[in-house]
């Protein structure tokens, strides 16, 4: 178990889908419930106002203290409420980590909520590693985070369009509800086209759009009218907080980081995370952990893939004889942290699984397993199945298809 303070605004997903679910029970119900003819409409048209409505009702959810309950490629977040759920290596898009004034955080961005990220921050770094491990995510995390930071003029239109909406369908329910059919009917006339008519703006400019984006190479602004702007982190000389915004000094001149859609510790994370990868890009701060230097031994060498995977067979056979490699640095310990480490070369983590299979074939028939499921790079997950392949001739072969 592990503590952690949990950022996540949008929660769930579940959560999102109450407002409408219930509009629709509401719909289905006034449509086909044994009631009055005057309630059943009352109640349709008020369903229907109800599902225009949801969109509107942007709730933020507070962060909040957790439990961390780890699992190969799953992170269960416990004890916290509403937003207790389940993160799984396979719906990561994207990570990234950083320095915070708590300690250490990841952001995660998941394909369930992929309008803004879910934060995780920890006091050690060896809790954000276990995560890390627990979701086959690298040291510096990989891909695009991404956040809403301002909202667009599309965005403002699609909120007035479904508020006009749904006031209208609303104002049909109460009418239906006193049996006013007329003024109903009259009402119908102008809200349904005018529903119509909007849904090509409510369908475009869907909310969540992002205004700030930090990519592995740079940061990307989006100004409200969707203007792009972006620099690379080693051309950013400082970075100040203002309100609602961080004013970004580059080579090419300042750049204005809109944050009024995110929460506090939004806006400090995203600070962060600019911070953190500046610093990288001039080579300041702590490095990835390396590679055991006796790793070496399992590297390819510019030779055929029968040749490395003979070679590889044979460490492994001295390995379980307790022989001369046993003796020396090459430990199994160091072949699970290459195996289980996303950054290291694909080679060198396939070559580690072939080893352990053949040095720890109980233990390894299951853990390797579970390090599969965090493996979300479709190339080194093949890389690793194929090496675990008894006939080192069909592997050689298969390694050869697959190139790199």
């Amino acid at each position: 178990m592990i503590r952690a303070r949990l950022c996540d605004p949008l929660g769930p997903r579940w959560t999102r889908t109450i407002l409408p679910t219930l509009a629709l029970l509401l719909i289905v119900g006034g449509l086909l419930a044994p009631l009055a003819a005057t309630v059943r409409s009352a109640t349709a048209l008020a369903g229907m106002a109800m599902l225009l409505a949801a969109p509107l009702f942007r709730v933020r959810h507070a962060p909040r203290d957790v439990i961390l309950q780890l699992d190969e490629g799953d992170v269960g977040i416990l004890h916290a409420g509403m937003l207790s759920q389940h993160v799984r290596a396979t719906d990561a898009l994207a990570a990234s980590t950083a320095r915070t004034a708590r300690g250490v955080a990841i952001a995660i961005q998941r394909k369930t909520s992929p309008e803004r990220p879910l934060i995780l921050d920890f006091a050690t770094d060896e809790d954000l590693r276990r995560v890390r491990q627990a979701l086959g995510i690298g040291y510096f995390g990989f891909g695009e985070i991404a956040w809403p930071a301002v909202r667009s003029v599309a965005e403002t239109l699609r909120s007035a369009a479904l508020a006009l909406s749904a006031a209208g369908w609303m104002t049909m329910a109460i009418a239906a509800a006193f049996g006013r059919a007329g003024i109903c009917l009259g009402l119908a006339l102008a809200a349904v086209p005018f529903t119509l008519a909007v849904l090509p703006v409510i369908a475009a400019a869907r909310p969540g759009r992002p205004g700030v984006k930090l990519s592995p190479h740079g940061l990307t602004v989006l100004d409200r009218a969707g203007k792009r702007k972006s620099t690379t982190y080693a051309e950013i000389s400082d970075i100040k907080p203002g309100e609602h915004c961080f004013r970004v000094l580059a080579r090419e001149g300042p750049l204005v980081v809109p944050t009024e859609e995110m929460l506090d510790e939004e806006r400090e994370h995203l600070g962060a995370q600019i911070v953190s990868a500046i610093q990288r890009a001039r080579g300041d701060g702590p490095a990835p952990p390396g590679l055991a230097p006796s790793l070496a031994l399992l590297a390819p060498h510019h030779e055929a893939k029968r040749a490395w995977l003979e070679r590889i067979d044979a460490t492994a056979a001295s390995l379980s004889e307790g022989g001369a490699y046993r003796r020396g640095a090459l430990e199994t310990t160091d072949l699970w942290a290459t195996l289980e480490s996303p950054d290291a070369p694909v080679p060198l983590r396939a070559a580690a699984a072939r080893v352990l299979a053949r040095v720890e074939p109980e233990q390894s028939k299951t853990r390797i397993a579970g390090v599969l499921a965090t493996v979300r790079d479709a190339h080194a997950r093949a890389w690793i199945r194929v090496a675990l392949e008894e006939d080192v001739e069909e592997a050689a072969r298969q390694m050869d298809r697959m190139g790199g």
